[in-house]
């Protein structure tokens, strides 16, 4: 009898672990939509002819035309000893083509020290975790970046996916 409530026991923390697992992954493996489906995990969708929404999925690996850098500015704690870190982000543009909009996927290493106030130059989707350019941002020219920053609890650097591009064909 006290081996089987001892395997009781081992499968229900096994089946919780299994769960917060998945919970954790989903964070940021998403379905991202591209042209008339969607990409997968580990996928981006490159969006080569807005005019007639023509995309595909390709490996985040193999692309190389954009480039997140992320750098780490400073950390501090406030008067209750909570640590934040302030980094700043530069999204390259590789191509020869302007970009005119990006979708960076984000999880919950993406802390933010406060929802609305501790991002800057970049806009929050925080339904779908998503980072994308601001409104007042209409492209990023060829062979040139656009910076924003954040801050965030802790100090270590969240993890950011590239998801989508589209470039304008000119």
């Amino acid at each position: 009898m006290k081996d089987l409530n001892i395997f009781k026991i081992l499968i229900i923390i096994l089946m919780v672990s299994i769960y917060f697992i998945n919970i954790i992954r989903c964070e940021i493996d998403y379905k991202v939509p591209c042209g008339d489906g969607y990409c997968g995990f580990d996928q981006m969708c490159y969006n080569y002819n807005p005019v007639e929404d023509v995309s595909v999925c390709l490996l985040s690996d193999s692309f190389y035309l954009l480039e997140l850098v992320q750098s780490f500015e400073k950390t501090w704690s406030d008067h209750r000893g909570d640590e934040f870190s302030l980094f700043r982000v530069k999204i390259l543009n590789h191509s020869n083509k302007p970009i005119s909009h990006i979708y960076i996927g984000t999880d919950f290493t993406f802390d933010l020290k406060q929802q609305n106030s501790s991002v800057w130059n970049i806009r929050l989707d925080t339904w779908n975790n998503f980072l994308t350019l601001p409104n007042y941002v209409n492209e990023i020219r060829p062979f040139s970046y656009h910076l924003f920053g954040y801050i965030v609890r802790g100090n270590t650097s969240p993890n950011m996916v590239i998801r989508s591009i589209t470039y304008i064909d000119y």
